[in-house]
């Protein structure tokens, strides 16, 4: 009767510690370096760095203005979270079909930001 008791514990300890150990990811925390003061990018980098994260990213802007980054970061958003985007690897011909076909499911986007977000997405999620 001991031992069943003792390995009901030490069962419910590993099980406890599993359940603990499955804590939700964070997402990297996007800054916008047009609108967000200093202040808040030193901050976002402070964390970013002691999360041991090392982000590489080109950001695109077109000759029209367009910022590449912030279609991602709205336009994407609209149906999706910010991470199902970011943690998806494609080349430049499957990022522009799942652009295209976004489009077709409703994505607001002209051709141009289409261009750029497309873009963005082969150069930072490759």
């Amino acid at each position: 009767m001991k031992t069943r008791a003792t390995l009901f514990i030490l069962i419910a300890v590993v099980f406890l510690l599993l359940l603990t150990s499955c804590g939700q990811k964070n997402e990297p925390t996007v800054t916008n370096t047009e609108t967000d003061s200093p202040e808040v990018i030193a901050a976002t980098a402070v964390v970013v760095a002691t999360e041991e994260l090392i982000v590489t990213e080109a950001v695109v802007v077109t000759d029209a203005g367009v910022n590449a980054e912030e279609l991602m970061n709205t336009r994407c958003t609209t149906c999706h979270a910010l991470s199902r985007v970011t943690s998806k690897k494609a080349t430049i011909e499957q990022w522009q079909s799942i652009v295209e076909r976004m489009v077709t499911k409703g994505a607001v986007l002209t051709e141009e930001e289409q261009k750029a977000l497309i873009e963005y997405l082969a150069a930072n999620y490759k």
